[in-house]
């Protein structure tokens, strides 16, 4: 038996226009972000993803027929708006400054140092005018 060839085995999709995002901005009632996605079977259509959640590992639903038909975790909306989202950060991080981190040192007085000082005497109150 024979195995059966890569183009048999893969499902391929006729796309006419790739997946672009066209729009951002967020919806009134709850304040989620939305994105705008052109279709990949359909010219002139737009699909919505939103965001769910406001944690770091976000989720996002789409309403194309992969997500709402077979409940699939990712399409190619979503991955578009994933990757838009991952250029923005790395570019975002490459327009920051690079931090320096640099050991501190803390500062030691001797004992007579710290003896000078005002509060050091006593309590009574000073006046920083006066000499």
């Amino acid at each position: 038996m024979t195995q059966p060839t890569n183009a048999t085995t893969t499902r391929t999709r006729k796309t006419t226009t790739p997946v672009e995002v066209v729009g951002r901005g967020f919806r009134k009632s709850d304040h989620a972000l939305v994105w705008m996605v052109t279709s990949q079977s359909e010219t002139n259509r737009w699909h919505q993803v939103t965001q769910v959640g406001e944690c770091r590992f976000h989720a996002y639903t789409c309403d194309c027929t992969a997500a709402a038909k077979f409940h699939r975790p990712s399409c190619a909306h979503r991955d578009a708006v994933r990757t838009l989202l991952a250029v923005e950060e790395a570019e975002w991080q490459a327009s920051q400054p690079p931090t320096i981190t640099t050991p501190v040192t803390p500062v030691t007085r001797t004992d007579e140092e710290r003896a000078t000082a005002p509060l050091y005497r006593d309590n009574r109150s000073f006046s920083i005018w006066k000499a």
